[in-house]
């Protein structure tokens, strides 16, 4: 991987660990000021927010990455691809939001949800608006490489949603309050993103005609290909959530929502690799260079496993002491459906970056196809065992359903002509997992105090599995030693600094 490559993901990585850190101080705050049932409510707009989402804003934030980077030999190419998505995504959130205020002015949903949660989503159309020009400004900026300034706007972004969010809550304003600092914090961050903007774009082009000879076409096809494509891999993660409000109740959708929220911490390192890769994939997409994008898939779907498998075994390990702490007692009911949710989020760790290189390529037919079969999965199994299960029945399906990805889109790369399992070391990686699991898991059992299990089972279990890793080479001193060379001074020093302790 080039140095550009680890540079970027770091921006990324960092910025993606920033909010994670703040989601993690932020969160508990306000599921214990809401309670389980406020925040239930507050999940199920989230969710509607979010699919409409789908529809609006995944074509052209990846359209925007993927075009942009390709800087082809065009004149004021970047300006005219910005211009152009800029005018789609306006187009994609007004039809989307004028729907929405439709279906709530005419009743046609009262049946389905309550009235306060009707009067929520009336500021949620506003949130839908305010995201919109968010992710296009975000994803520009991406595209141009410039990620050491798109992506400190998201910590900024978090930390405002948060400090105003707890203050309105506090005050009185409850769900209210949560949708109002949602508003505020994006729209701050927006209006930074257009400074920052402007150094590299000429933005007047977002009111000029799009020359006749421009590829309109190609853009919009992809735009619509990717919309597709994003709305059936966003449905894996709220159609779940959809469904439980009515079939199951606020609480226990409160809980389920808790347990995802944990489950989905796996996924910050996957979420970074799969931002980066489109647009750095593109070009060598455009220059036939299948060899090396195998190398760099499977290289990088081998360290994602890895990273989430390690992961993955601390949160098993301490799920008893962090689950109550960090989302209250009355939570203690997230742990079994976190516990499910688990095996499958690894499986869609490993799918993020395979779909994201496929993405880069631009021919979505295949990746549509390989989601859709997950989707089904996913639709059926929670339409089956929420029901009759329910959280837990929405957390089986789930997990399935996410574990499926990685499969399906196994084939679909190979049928692109990449091959992520060229040097997977599978049986490496589990040989890993086993050795850090078991002494971890004993060791968690023997620790009663909370504390004390928070603060030495994390270390331990990171040297052991470093190590383990390192013995049974499911990752080379070289790999790493590479990756460092693209991080900054301290973290490369402080890097081999440690590499040299386990090998000595």
């Amino acid at each position: 991987m080039s140095r550009s490559f680890v540079s970027g993901f770091l921006y990324v990585l960092t910025s993606k660990f920033g909010t994670l850190i703040l989601s993690v101080l932020i969160t508990p705050i306000i599921i214990r000021l809401l309670g389980s049932e406020n925040y239930g409510n507050y999940a199920f707009v989230l969710s509607v927010i979010t699919v409409l989402s789908l529809i609006t804003s995944p074509g052209v934030s990846t359209g925007l990455r993927k075009y942009i980077a390709e800087n082809r030999d065009y004149s004021n190419w970047e300006s005219l691809v910005f211009a152009f998505y800029f005018r789609v995504g306006i187009v994609l959130v007004t039809i989307a939001s004028v729907s929405t205020i439709f279906l709530l002015y005419t009743g046609l949903v009262d049946p389905l949800i309550g009235s306060d949660v009707i009067l929520y989503l009336y500021l949620g159309v506003v949130i839908l608006i305010v995201r919109q020009l968010f992710s296009i400004n975000k994803n520009a900026l991406r595209g141009l490489n410039r990620e050491k300034y798109s992506d400190p706007l998201l910590i900024l972004r978090k930390a405002m949603f948060g400090g105003v969010s707890v203050a309105l809550i506090y005050v009185g304003w409850g769900v209210w309050g949560v949708l109002v600092g949602e508003i505020l914090a994006v729209l701050l961050a927006s209006i930074i993103a257009i400074f920052f903007l402007r150094r590299d774009l000429d933005l007047s082009y977002v009111a000029k005609l799009t020359p006749s000879n421009f590829p309109r076409r190609d853009l919009l096809s992809y735009n619509f290909s990717n919309m597709l494509f994003m709305a059936m891999l966003g449905s894996l993660y709220q159609f779940d959530i959809l469904l439980m409000n009515p079939l199951a109740g606020s609480e226990q959708t409160g809980y389920y929502k808790g347990a995802l929220v944990i489950a989905e911490f796996l996924w910050f390192v996957p979420l970074a690799v799969q931002t980066m890769l489109v647009h750095s994939t593109s070009e060598l997409w455009l220059n036939g260079k299948t060899e090396k994008i195998s190398s760099i898939a499977s290289k990088v779907t081998r360290y994602t496993i890895l990273f989430t498998s390690l992961l993955a075994i601390g949160l098993i390990s301490l799920v008893d002491d962090f689950v109550p702490l960090y989302l209250g007692q009355d939570f203690s009911n997230s742990i079994k459906p976190l516990l499910l949710l688990i095996p499958g989020a690894i499986g869609l760790a490993a799918a993020r970056p395979i779909l994201s290189i496929g993405q880069a390529k631009g021919n979505m037919r295949l990746l549509i196809l390989a989601t859709g079969f997950a989707t089904f999965l996913n639709i059926s199994l929670n339409i089956y065992l929420i029901p009759r299960y329910g959280m837990n029945g929405a957390a089986i399906a789930t997990s399935i359903s996410y574990g499926s990805m990685f499969f399906f889109h196994l084939f679909s790369a190979h049928r692109l002509g990449f091959y992520p399992l060229k040097d997977l070391r599978l049986s490496r990686i589990l040989g890993t997992v086993i050795l850090t699991a078991v002494p971890l898991l004993l060791l968690s059992n023997l620790i009663d105090s909370t504390v004390a299990s928070l603060v030495f089972i994390p270390p331990i279990g990171f040297c052991i599995y470093s190590f383990s890793a390192i013995k049974l080479n499911a990752i080379s001193i070289d790999e790493i030693n590479r990756i460092l060379d693209g991080c900054p001074d301290p973290l490369r020093r402080y890097g081999r600094i440690f590499l040299q302790k386990l090998e000595s």
